[in-house]
């Protein structure tokens, strides 16, 4: 998640929005809130071989992902990656994988602040360290217990993981609404 932060007559708007658009142009800050800190596509190869896949299916998904990369649409795509490479979604990743959020973010000329939870199950503590090194005058935020959707949770356990990410009764984390709100302070 990204949030640009610019002045529109008296009002602050925040566009979610990704990293190196054309909005950066007349942004006052910027934050990464559990964003990537690698391509895309290392990412879901990552996430692939940490469900212990076999090594045919981590071979099959490295090979999408490059015909992805190099902007050409797979239309054999075998039935149990549907969900992740239906050729609904292709277009969207061929644009996505363009990206490396290291690089981006070094472009980023306005006040920085990367905010990760220390229980995320999809982005690690690692991505929001890689973030950094990209932008070193960004501020690093790692907050103990969130997960991905913000909220906090004691493991890391897909199980309980999956308990609040479906409860929206469940808050997002304090220290997060906190630190956000003291960021977009120090921007007027």
């Amino acid at each position: 998640m990204f949030f640009f932060f610019f002045k529109q007559k008296t009002a602050y708007e925040i566009s979610a929005c990704l990293v190196g658009s054309e909005m950066c142009i007349r942004d006052r800050g910027y934050i990464s809130v559990a964003g990537a800190g690698r391509p895309a596509y290392e990412i879901i190869e990552a996430q692939v071989a940490a469900q212990q896949n076999p090594e045919a299916v981590r071979k099959e998904v490295a090979s999408i992902n490059g015909s992805l990369k190099n902007g050409k649409e797979v239309s054999d795509v075998p039935a149990y990656l549907q969900s992740l490479y239906r050729a609904s979604v292709q277009p969207y990743l061929i644009s996505w994988f363009k990206y490396n959020p290291r690089t981006v973010i070094a472009s980023v000329k306005v006040p920085v602040l990367i905010v990760q939870g220390k229980n995320d199950i999809q982005v690690s503590v690692e991505d929001a360290e890689l973030l950094k090194k990209g932008c070193p005058a960004a501020e690093l935020l790692l907050i103990d217990k969130m997960n991905h959707v913000l909220k906090d949770c004691e493991s890391k356990a897909v199980q309980q993981q999956m308990l609040t990410y479906g409860n929206p009764s469940l808050p997002v984390n304090s220290t997060l609404i906190a630190s956000v709100s003291t960021f977009v302070k120090k921007l007027k």
